[in-house]
């Protein structure tokens, strides 16, 4: 049982780093609302990798300085019975995901799937540190048609 939404608590999302923000976790309702149903329809848990990042955690892990992670706006997730291709396809059936973003990238060899609003609409998603692409896209991020 979660305390934000039927499967998620907001400890879930919260910052991950040390001696920074005492673990503060501001997450969008979007996003929560969109994770659950995302929940919902794999019938299985996700876990939360990274929900919300303060600055300065956001800066020691070399986040870019753009993250909607800073804005409790987007979490990377995981989950031990589904691949992230099959985790990007029933996010594909969410509408605050197609709007927002779906990433599936490498990291430190292990693929990951990023939910909410990424980067910037319509570019390939591509994780990166300090200024470089790190790993290999496996899926560009997703955005609205043109005009919607």
């Amino acid at each position: 049982m979660g305390d934000i939404s039927r499967n998620f608590s907001r400890k879930e999302f919260a910052c991950k780093g040390i001696d920074c923000c005492e673990q503060s976790a501001p997450v969008h309702p979007d996003l929560v609302e969109g994770l659950q149903q995302l929940r919902d329809l794999a019938g299985v848990a996700l876990r939360v990798n990274s929900g919300f990042r303060c600055n300065k955690h956001n800066r020691k892990i070399d986040g870019s300085q753009e993250s909607f992670h800073t804005l409790g706006m987007a979490a990377d997730i995981a989950c031990e019975e589904l691949t992230p291709r099959q985790i990007a396809a029933l996010a594909e059936r969410i509408d605050v995901f197609c709007q927002g973003g779906i990433g599936v990238y490498v990291r430190q060899a292990v693929q990951v799937v990023e939910v909410g609003h990424l980067h910037r609409r319509g570019a390939p998603f591509i994780a990166h540190q300090n200024g470089q692409p790190i790993g290999e896209p496996v899926l560009q991020a997703h955005a609205p048609a043109p005009g919607v």
